[in-house]
């Protein structure tokens, strides 16, 4: 009962736990490296979350841009003093 699991099987258990979208990723880590360490795989996952995060921030302020360009607005405004005034 009171067996503890060894850090490179736990590695090896939460890569097998990905989901499909990773496989690559899994298969590079478990083969690319000699020792395979929990932390290791830990930093990787999060090192590829936050790059995808940062990709879909991207996306969505690029659709911004293009969604406020079709309404003939800008999305940073105009820095001078003076405004144009209707008459």
């Amino acid at each position: 009962m009171g067996e503890t699991i060894k850090e490179e099987d736990q590695a090896v258990i939460l890569l097998n736990g990905l989901p499909d979208q990773l496989k690559e990723m899994r298969t590079v880590i478990m083969y690319n490296r000699d020792t395979l360490t929990l932390e290791d795989v830990m930093s990787t996952l999060r090192f590829r979350d936050a790059e995808l995060n940062w990709q879909k921030a991207g996306r969505q302020e690029s659709r911004q841009d293009e969604s406020l360009f079709a309404r003939g607005r800008n999305l940073r405004r105009n820095k001078s003093r003076f405004r144009g005034n209707s008459r």
